[in-house]
Formats: structure tokens, C-alpha cells, sequence
């Protein structure tokens, strides 16, 4: 049959394949061989990259750890000289190592140039440095002073204070006020009702001036037979005189006094001035009428301006004339106006926020430089220097300037005059003040 095969043919076929596995044993034999004689070499290989790996993390790791020592650096105060000096010196130390290092590549001409560039640095930083220490010297100096001033300070005002209590409750008006300018603030005022009469003639023909009333009026009272206790008689404008006495009844005995309406003598308690208010920056208009309306329609409620309405008025205007757009305004107005004012203390007019307060002035005479009237009603003859206090020139023409000052009205009041008569703590002029504050009714 085709299909069965002789054992001559078997035999020549195992053979064949017996040749031929030999061949394939043999070959996979050698193999092996190389294989076990590469695994060493590449398991060198694989150490020697593991060892380069490990030196290339424990080198970023030194770099990192420098950087971080340096960003700690950075990070301390600068303005430490010891943290300075360190990063400069850690600097310097890397700068000058890489510079020597003979495989840096670097011409040796280039390496002493930059070394010598490098010293010249490092002394510059040792004479910012040593600025730098002399600055911080400075300023500690100057903070030990202020210290000593602030102490200082603090004991002054404890001992004012101490001084303050110490002071009777008796005060006058100013020293209440603590008044040094017009403006004052009058919030906290408590008045002591003055013992106050003015007396006046009837007819003005037959007392001329406020000496011959005041002459009348010694002739016709007596203060012994009438127990009177009289403080001050003060002349005022025109004929009339005042007289302030130490007791309410005094006032009324001169009131009832036969002796005086005889003579046409009037006696009246004088009515008190109303307060003013001054309001800075206010629009400038022509017509007064509209401003007043502007700060009621603005600042008060319905109910105040119809009660309030009439009881205002602008006195007169003050500030610079050149300016077109905005003056000051001092408001004349009732005790209950004023309270209401000056409690808004910003008054809103128009287009403008205004600033309002207490407007409190002694007027003083540019002639002769007594307080209680003006220039143009003033009756000397002669111009007296507000600068020396002396007659016959102004203060424009004073041969004096180079001199101290001299106040005339404490002069002849015969009290201390070494200041000058504008210095707003005259004792002429706080007393000025106090009859001014005396005579305006504040409602309290």
C-alpha cells in the first residue's frame, strides 16, 4: 500500500531528525551559555546605572539642600546684618571655589579679574555694613529720646491734670471755654447770672458823655446808706454807664432808686445779645435771604423751619474778597436756633458742605486799642501804637519794633503788659471775652 512506509525509510527519517535535534539541543546549549556568561556583564551594567542613579539623587539632594540653606537665607530679615554678612560670605565662598576649580574652563587672565572684581564688592558691602551699623545707632539714639520725651509728656500732663483738680470750682468764662481764638465751642457753658444794671439819661442834652453820668450818679446814691456793694462801673458808648454790683438786690434798690428817675436817670437790666454763629465756605450770593432759606429748606425739618424762620440773620461777611464762589458767614440768631446749628455742626448750603461753630470776637479799636468799640466810633484824638503802647503814631510807624511789646489796656489797668495787645491771652482781652460771653444770652 501507498500508504504504509518500509523500515529502511523510518530509519533514514530518524535519523534525520535525530541529526537535526542534536543540532537544535546543541545550539540552544550554547545559548544558554552566552546568556549566563552576558547576565554578569549586564547585571554590572544595571548596578553601575542604579549606583549613577543614586549619585545623581544624593547630588540633587546636596543642590537642593544648598538651595534650601540659601532660601532660608534669603528668607531671614534683610534688614539683619549678621543674615547679610552670612549670604554674602556663602556667596562668595561658592563664587571664588568655582573660580580656582582648574576644570572650570575659565582663563586663568578671567579668573583674577573677576577675583579682584569680587574684592572690591566685598569691601564696598563691609563700609555699607559699617554705615549701616552707625544708621542703626543713630536711630536708636533717636528712639531712647522719644521715649524720654513721651515719659516726659506723660508726666507734664498728669501733673496739669493734678493742677487742674487742684483749682478752685470758681472759674471764669474763658477758662472754661479754654478760649485762645474767636471760635469757641459753647456746648458745655454754664453761666452765673450777672448782677447787672445800665443806667442811661432820659434825655441825652442834659448828660452829654458817660463821665457826667457817672458823675450823677455818685452825687445822687450813696452806697453806704443804701447797703450797696458795687464791683465795677464801666463806661459804655454814648451816655450810658454800667454797674455790676455783688448782689441781685443792689440792682433792684438802684431800679427804685427816687433819686435817679429825679435826676432823669433811667435804670434798666440790659437784654442780652442773641449768639452768633460763624459758617466757613458758604456760597456767595447777593441776596442774603436765599441763604438763610438754603440752611433751613437743607439742615432743619418742617417743624423747625416754621419755628425758626424768623429768628435768623446774617450779621455780616468775613474771608478773602477776591474770592467770587465762597465766604464766611456769621449767622445772628435766637439761643434755640443756635442750639440746633451748632449740635449739625456741618451746615449743608446749596452746592456747599459748611463748617459751623460758635463765632465769639471782642471787638478792639485800631486807634486807640480799647476793646468795646470800633474805629469809626472811637473818640480820641490820638492814634496809640498797638506795638509800644506809645501816643502819636501807628503801629505801621512805630520807631520801636525792634523793642518787646507793650499792651496799653494792661498797662493802664495796671496789670503785667510785657505781650503784645493782639495776643489772644491778654488778661485785657479774656476779660473782653468774658463780658462778651456775659452779655449774649446762651440759654443755659
Amino acid at each position: 500500500m501507498e500508504g504504509d512506509t518500509s523500515d529502511t525509510e523510518r530509519a533514514v527519517i530518524t535519523q534525520k531528525y535525530s541529526r537535526k535535534g542534536k543540532h537544535v539541543r546543541k545550539r540552544r546549549l550554547l545559548s544558554e551559555t552566552e546568556t549566563d556568561m552576558e547576565r554578569p556583564q549586564k547585571r554590572n551594567e544595571k548596578d553601575t546605572r542604579a549606583e549613577n542613579k543614586t549619585n545623581a539623587t544624593e547630588k540633587q539632594r546636596t543642590e537642593e539642600s544648598e538651595n534650601e540653606h540659601e532660601m532660608d537665607i534669603d528668607s531671614a530679615d534683610t534688614g539683619n546684618i549678621r543674615s547679610i554678612k552670612i549670604r554674602a560670605e556663602t556667596i562668595q565662598k561658592k563664587l571664588v571655589n568655582h573660580l580656582t576649580n582648574p576644570d572650570n574652563g575659565i582663563k586663568q587672565g578671567t579668573t583674577r579679574y573677576i577675583l579682584t572684581k569680587i574684592g572690591n564688592l566685598q569691601s564696598l558691602l563691609q563700609e555699607s555694613l559699617l554705615l549701616n551699623s552707625r544708621l542703626e545707632g543713630q536711630i536708636e539714639a533717636l528712639k531712647s529720646e522719644t521715649r524720654k520725651q513721651r515719659k516726659d509728656f506723660v508726666a507734664a500732663e498728669k501733673k496739669a491734670a493734678i493742677a487742674v483738680q487742684a483749682q478752685p470750682q470758681k472759674m471764669t468764662y474763658a477758662e472754661r471755654l479754654g478760649i485762645k481764638s474767636k471760635a469757641a465751642e459753647l456746648s458745655n457753658l454754664k453761666q452765673d447770672p450777672p448782677n447787672v444794671a445800665v443806667i442811661r439819661p432820659a434825655d441825652k442834652t442834659k448828660f452829654t458823655n458817660s463821665e457826667e453820668t457817672k458823675r450823677a450818679l455818685i452825687d445822687l446814691v450813696s452806697p453806704k446808706e443804701n447797703s450797696l456793694q458795687v464791683k465795677n462801673v464801666r463806661k459804655v458808648q454814648g451816655s450810658a454807664i454800667i454797674v455790676e454790683t455783688a448782689k441781685s438786690g443792689n440792682v433792684q434798690t438802684l431800679i427804685q432808686s427816687e433819686k435817679l428817675k429825679s435826676a432823669g436817670l433811667l435804670v434798666d437790666i440790659p437784654v442780652k445779645k442773641n449768639p452768633r454763629i460763624i459758617v466757613y465756605g458758604a456760597p456767595r450770593t447777593e441776596n442774603d435771604e436765599d441763604v438763610i432759606q438754603a440752611i433751613l429748606d437743607q439742615n432743619c425739618s418742617e417743624q423747625e423751619k416754621k419755628k425758626y424762620a424768623q429768628q435768623m440773620k446774617i450779621a455780616f461777611k468775613t474771608g478773602n474778597k477776591n474770592n467770587k464762589d465762597s465766604c464766611n458767614i456769621v449767622l445772628e440768631t435766637s439761643k434755640e436756633a443756635r442750639e440746633i446749628l451748632i449740635k449739625k455742626e456741618r451746615l449743608y448750603i446749596m452746592w456747599q458742605c459748611c463748617r459751623a461753630q460758635d463765632y465769639i470776637a471782642a471787638t478792639r479799636c485800631y486807634k486807640c486799642q480799647a476793646y468795646g468799640h470800633t474805629t469809626k466810633h472811637c473818640r480820641s484824638e490820638t492814634d496809640v501804637c498797638g506795638h509800644c503802647a506809645t501816643a502819636g503814631h501807628i503801629f505801621k510807624n512805630c520807631p520801636n519794633r525792634n523793642k518787646p511789646a507793650t499792651c496799653v489796656n494792661c498797662k493802664k489797668n495796671r496789670k503785667t503788659h510785657t505781650h503784645s495787645v493782639t495776643d489772644k491771652e491778654c488778661p485785657s482781652h479774656v476779660a473782653a471775652i468774658n463780658q462778651l460771653l456775659t452779655r449774649t444770652d446762651y440759654g443755659q
